[in-house]
């Protein structure tokens, strides 16, 4: 029996958004460039933007909308403004963001970005194979991790040489059986869902 095992993979997504400016009541020359940078990887607990604002006033407030839901209105007081919005699936996404400087006008600017699905790891605890004798059991315990990842699957290669089975009231010990003599390998996987890959 192998130890299968995958790493949790950061994927960084770097945005940059066009430079532009859209103003009422200010002069014409008045230009403000907005990065956007969704440096991200599927977080089942949050995600996080930074934006970065050049111009010649940058105190304000910015409105973030991804997907066209509102992440917030965040206060602009320099040139870098970033925080912490809710967990976004992995996937295609489409962000715009509005800068209202105190001055007065607004500046609008939009683009996409893609959150790509993050691996899991399975961990076996206790040796990378196991002999039995006939008749003889054991107990593996095994973890997927990110633990939200999902729900593991298992088999054996021969059942009638070796069986397993969950351990009642157990999440994640499981007991392996000898049946006959001969070799089988048992196998542990996770099938993917919206946000992790497949572990095979």
């Amino acid at each position: 029996m192998k130890t299968i095992s995958r790493y949790i993979m950061t994927l960084a997504l770097l945005l940059t958004a066009v430079t532009g400016a859209w103003a009422q009541g200010v002069d014409p020359d008045y230009d403000i460039d907005v990065d956007v940078d969704f440096a991200n990887f599927y977080d089942p607990e949050q995600s996080y933007f930074n934006c970065t604002i050049m111009g010649p006033e940058i105190k304000g407030k910015l409105d973030l909308y991804v997907d066209g839901v509102s992440m917030g209105s965040f206060d602009v007081n320099g040139n870098m403004v970033g925080g912490f919005i809710y967990p976004l699936d992995a996937g295609d996404h489409a962000w715009s963001v509005e800068f209202h400087p105190e001055g007065g006008g607004r500046y609008n600017e939009n683009g996409t970005f893609t959150i790509g699905k993050a691996y899991t790891e399975i961990i076996y605890d206790g040796s990378t194979s196991i002999n039995l004798g006939v008749d003889e059991s054991t107990e593996l315990v095994v973890y997927l991790d990110p633990s939200k990842a999902g729900e593991l699957s298992y088999s054996s290669s021969d059942a009638s040489v070796a069986s397993i089975t969950k351990k009642e009231n157990s999440s994640n010990t499981y007991i392996i059986q000898a049946k006959a003599g001969g070799t089988a390998t048992i196998k542990f996987s996770f099938a993917g869902n919206t946000n992790y890959e497949a572990e095979s």
